[in-house]
């Protein structure tokens, strides 16, 4: 349990760096911690090299050095500052690399088959708006649903004040073309693929990392939790008239994934930016979508999605957003 905590030579290596810290308050801390990491073979610096055990062991041996440099006299001083050395060299070696995070996050989430039944109840907000040389509309709208996945399949169930309130507001146009139908547009746009995807994100997920690369990976905390921090290159897959005709680029398509120690996501974000051509037109555009997820059985929901879109080109500007809060009962 405590082979490296008992380990005489990584103590003695503390020992001389901290000693180094007394005798020359000029070096600097990531050259002492650089000292003391080169002294550690490469194997060991390339893995996990201490659990609860072992750093609670290894700190037990630090008091016991740092009394012995105490009472040297000269150093007492400098004893709060051996301390917060000591900290900081344990909890850098003491963190995992998880070089195979990404491996290990498609694993677990392809685990997730949603084969328990689930009852939630969604809140949807939508709004877009549109200015231009050929069209200017706007709307923001919301609506509220019901929905059971089971063996039988997916249920969504409106209420009946939402459905008399879609059919109110499409009389008022209907005497009035100036009025607008924002609860209408907010239904008709919630596509019920969108609502199997919220109680079942497991598989949507997976197509999403499909191409990715992993860029950087740090540690981190999200509401109180210790996460990993990974953020991903996509490479999104394109129709062929998509580049053939119009010109479609993406100049960026990243994804930050927040993955608990469990290697389930926590939470994501991804970002697009981009441009599109026909001819001598030219556009641009920028998408940004994020999801709190929340594991339920063996189901991963997305408690919370926000998904924004802004364009602009042919002489024409546009904008959205969509936010869905799932609650589940």
């Amino acid at each position: 349990m405590d082979r490296f905590a008992n380990d005489a030579a990584l103590i003695d290596a503390l020992e001389r760096v901290l000693t180094i810290l007394f005798e020359y308050e000029s070096q600097s801390l990531s050259e002492i911690l650089a000292g003391l990491i080169k002294r550690l073979p490469l194997r060991v610096r390339a893995r996990n090299l201490f659990d609860e055990g072992n750093i609670a062991a290894l700190l037990g041996r630090l008091k016991n050095c740092g009394e012995r440099l105490c009472h040297s006299g000269e150093v007492t001083a400098y004893f709060p500052c051996m301390r917060r050395l000591a900290a900081t060299a344990v909890f850098l070696l003491a963190v995992p690399l998880h070089a195979e995070s990404l491996t290990d996050m498609r694993a677990a989430v392809a685990q997730l088959r949603a084969t328990k039944p689930i009852h939630v109840s969604i809140d949807v907000q939508r709004s877009r708006k549109n200015d231009g040389r050929f069209a200017n509309s706007q709307f923001t709208g919301s609506a509220t649903l019901d929905a059971i996945e089971d063996d039988a399949g997916l249920h969504i169930t409106f209420p009946r004040p939402i459905l008399e309130r879609a059919e109110r507001e499409s009389r008022e146009r209907g005497a009035d073309p100036r009025k607008t139908t924002p609860t209408r547009n907010a239904i008709d746009e919630l596509a019920a693929t969108d609502v199997g995807d919220a109680v079942d994100f497991a598989r949507p997920f997976l197509r999403l990392i499909e191409t990715a690369v992993k860029a950087s990976e740090s540690r981190g905390v999200r509401e109180g939790r210790p996460v990993r921090i990974i953020v991903l290159k996509l490479t999104r897959k394109l129709p062929p008239e998509a580049t053939s005709i119009f010109s479609v680029k993406f100049t960026e398509d990243q994804m930050t994934v927040w993955l608990g120690d469990d290697n389930f996501p926590v939470a994501a974000e991804r970002i697009q930016r981009g441009t599109a051509g026909f001819m001598f037109i030219k556009g641009s555009m920028m998408n940004r979508s994020t999801w709190n997820f929340a594991r339920y059985a063996d189901r991963l929901v997305v408690l919370r999605s926000d998904i924004s879109y802004a364009g602009s080109g042919f002489g024409q500007k546009g904008e959205g957003r969509s936010v869905q809060v799932v609650t589940v009962r």
